[in-house]
């Protein structure tokens, strides 16, 4: 069986699944290429939202921080340098929402000395 993809008219509802009919109101769309997606009716097609995307890495980041804790108390084992470098990595993790373009929000590469 085929799956359908609607929007309703007003803009807010998205619903997919095996329809037989588009419901009233609705009108058919591609498929939602996922959760950080908004449909843009002006040019007919699903557009990846920079508020989405930082939204849906900021629980990602949050657990790595906190993961990260450890590494920064003064009775860490961890040399001065290793806590620079955990440090920096802490940065990085701290500004992956305040990136402004949707292709710099990635999460940094843990470093080898705390890999998980």
């Amino acid at each position: 069986m085929e799956t359908y993809y609607y929007f309703r008219s007003d803009m807010n509802t998205y619903c997919e699944g095996p329809l037989h009919e588009r419901p009233e109101g609705y009108i058919e769309v591609p498929k939602r290429p996922g959760n950080t997606y908004l449909f843009d009716f002006n040019e007919m097609q699903w557009i990846q939202d920079i508020e989405l995307v930082k939204q849906s890495i900021r629980p990602e980041r949050n657990e790595e921080l906190i993961r990260t804790d450890r590494y920064m108390l003064f009775d860490s084992t961890l040399s001065l340098e290793e806590k620079n470098i955990v440090a920096i990595y802490r940065q990085e993790l701290r500004d992956v929402p305040n990136k402004e373009i949707i292709s710099d929000i990635v999460m940094p590469v843990c470093p080898e000395i705390i890999s998980k």
